[in-house]
């Protein structure tokens, strides 16, 4: 049965997986959000109860929307899911196992869609094998459309934009610094993404060699030196912390941001992405983790062991139980960026930089509170200014990055608003000298 068309739909926008842990904050926001707005809004998942539950506790919970008896297993059940809404918001995870469906579904549907994925297999095959069905059916789509990976890509592209002609911007580095003086713990559902996610990593490779070999992929013209970060932890004086890779979907997600900016001729960098911790301990915590978890998601025996004993194998860092409430607000979260490249053309390859730009963006937890708070601003700017959007993006739907597909939109502004701060600093004579405040 081919679903209604966009405008006869119930609702704008439609929380799947709103019952789960970070379902429910972006529930919570999103509610608040349409109420302000006028946009009607649903809540959906398997069991009724456990939605209508949430809905009675949330300020004009009444006004939502409830759709009930989706599982995934079920296509009937997910056609009616992304049938009754313009864009879905897909919170159900991991989705190497359950996302496709929803995907796929929406894709044929012409619904819009954005998650919370940090898979970069998952991420990545989607835009493989649905980048056509979305075209033809007009649904704009985009994964990582919260932590994973908003600051890092929309940021990028902010910082960039500071290079103007004749300036060209070459590289980007960044940096996560987390700030948890009550802890912040790791909920399951997260650890289970990442654990399924690295043990994809071999399904990734065949995933890019099928998109070269199918005409995606292509690498956009760069300038400039590759920045060259160290495998290992590294003291970083500015920061007064060490600093090691970062492994989230990220770089994946900045790298296909960068391909899709340099096809339309506009400027692209090279991108590196670090997070910090504060001390020499801290630091072999995390490639002790980090080592255990490379080394055993890659079998299936590894996985059950990490599945099976999420805080003993993550040193306490993971619980089924998640963050408190009180933990996830006294969390704050630095992304900063340095941003390098030329006042004008470099005329020779072995050119050196000569012009620097920073970027400071602060928000709050990143995992839950403020994964809600950017999606939700994602969602809003996509509803609010999907004409906008669309000429963006040439005029059809697709499957995109989340900073790709909103970077001409108010989500910066949006950000602000659910509060988060972004500070530039520019070091190049006659700039300002001082950091200037946006917001």
């Amino acid at each position: 049965m081919a679903p209604p068309p966009r405008a006869q739909r119930p609702f704008d926008v439609c929380v799947f997986g709103a019952s789960g842990f970070t379902g429910a904050r972006v529930a919570e926001e999103l509610a608040a959000q349409c109420a302000a707005a006028g946009l009607r809004a649903a809540l959906a998942g398997r069991d009724e109860g456990k939605l209508r539950a949430l809905a009675g506790k949330l300020p004009n919970g009444g006004d939502l929307g409830i759709v009930a008896g989706v599982d995934v297993s079920d296509p009937a059940s997910v056609e009616r899911l992304v049938g009754c809404c313009r864009l879905l918001l897909n919170c159900v995870g991991p989705y190497r196992f359950y996302g496709e469906p929803v995907f796929g579904a929406a894709a044929a549907a012409g619904t819009d869609y954005l998650d919370l994925c940090g898979e970069p297999e998952f991420i990545e095959r989607m835009e493989l094998a649905y980048a056509q069905p979305a075209a033809a059916s007009g649904a704009l789509m985009a994964c990582a459309s919260a932590f994973d990976s908003i600051p890092n890509d929309l940021g990028t592209i902010l910082v960039a934009r500071e290079f103007r002609p004749p300036a060209v911007p070459s590289s980007v580095e960044s940096v996560i610094r987390v700030s948890a003086p009550l802890g912040l713990p790791i909920h399951f559902a997260t650890w289970e993404s990442a654990v399924h996610g690295i043990g994809s990593a071999q399904h990734l490779q065949r995933v890019r060699a099928e998109a070269k070999k199918a005409g995606r992929g292509k690498a956009p013209k760069l300038v400039g030196p590759r920045p060259r970060g160290a495998q290992g932890p590294v003291w970083d004086a500015a920061l007064g912390a060490y600093t090691l890779p970062f492994p989230g979907a990220d770089a994946s997600v900045v790298r296909r941001t960068q391909m899709a900016l340099g096809a339309r001729g506009e400027p692209a960098v090279h991108f590196s992405a670090r997070f910090a911790v504060a001390t020499r301990y801290y630091a072999a915590v995390a490639v002790v983790v980090g080592a255990t978890l490379m080394t055993l998601a890659k079998h299936g025996w590894g996985r059950a062991l990490l599945l099976r004993n999420p805080g003993l194998m993550s040193y306490g860092l993971v619980s089924h139980a998640g963050p408190t409430q009180e933990q996830m607000e006294a969390a704050t979260t630095e992304v900063t960026f340095v941003a390098r490249g030329f006042s004008a053309p470099p005329e020779s390859a072995d050119a050196k930089p000569d012009k620097r730009v920073d970027l400071k963006i602060g928000l709050g937890d990143p995992g839950y509170l403020y994964t809600a708070k950017m999606m939700v601003a994602a969602a809003m700017a996509l509803v609010e200014e999907r004409a906008k959007v669309l000429e963006s993006v040439g005029g059809s739907g697709g499957v995109f990055t989340a900073g790709f597909l909103l970077r001409d939109t108010s989500l910066p502004e949006r950000l602000k608003r659910a509060g988060m701060t972004f500070e530039f600093k520019h070091d190049e004579a006659g700039a300002p000298a001082a950091a200037e405040a946006a917001a």
